[in-house]
């Protein structure tokens, strides 16, 4: 059973594709940025490699320099308290709803779109052998998000609340501080 995750994006990603595009009827000038515009993206920790390739490749083919996007990644609702504290951020990319909707009410955001999706998996530290979801309550130790503050981890405990397992397994979940952390984690073996 999967769940699907909303991520979601303000319409500043939709101006910035637009406005930052080179005019096809001049020639590229190789030695120039074709703007001097600085982008600030705020982003989801399950972004990070996805959105890395993209603005790399985006800088590359419209002649941008590295500094013109510079990327925050971290968990959604650390990401959204630092935007309500006055931190820079052409786009907000959200894992979840909640954390857009609250800066919606504030107008901290606007017209907020639908962007990409994401889903929910087992991962088992390299050389264990695979976990089925129907095995999870067998599971010694399983490293969630915080379901207080990563989007992920409030989808994982609602699937295995919804399974009937989740008072089962609560005392074995070690809780991270975003989907980042929860690889590294599961990485080093430690899952």
């Amino acid at each position: 059973m999967k769940r699907i995750l909303l991520v979601l994006m303000s319409v500043f990603m939709l101006a910035f594709l637009v406005g930052c595009g080179n005019d096809a009827s001049k020639p590229a000038e190789s030695a120039k940025p074709s703007t001097s515009e600085k982008i600030t993206v705020q982003a989801a920790a399950s972004l990070k490699g996805a959105l890395t390739e993209l603005a790399d490749a985006y800088k590359k083919s419209h002649n941008l320099a590295d500094d013109q996007i510079a990327i925050n990644f971290a968990g959604s609702g650390t990401l959204r308290q630092q935007i309500e504290q006055g931190a820079p951020a052409s786009l907000f990319i959200s894992a979840d709803e909640k954390n857009m909707k609250m800066l919606q009410e504030k107008d901290l955001v606007t017209d907020v779109k639908p962007f990409v999706t994401n889903e929910l998996v087992l991962v088992v530290p390299k050389g264990q052998p695979k976990v089925e979801l129907n095995q999870i309550a067998t599971v010694k130790r399983i490293v969630l998000g915080n379901p207080e503050t990563v989007p992920a981890g409030n989808y994982g405990k609602q699937v295995l609340t919804k399974l009937g397992v989740w008072e089962q397994v609560e005392p074995n979940v070690v809780y991270a501080k975003d989907v980042k952390a929860v690889t590294a984690s599961i990485s080093q073996g430690a899952g």
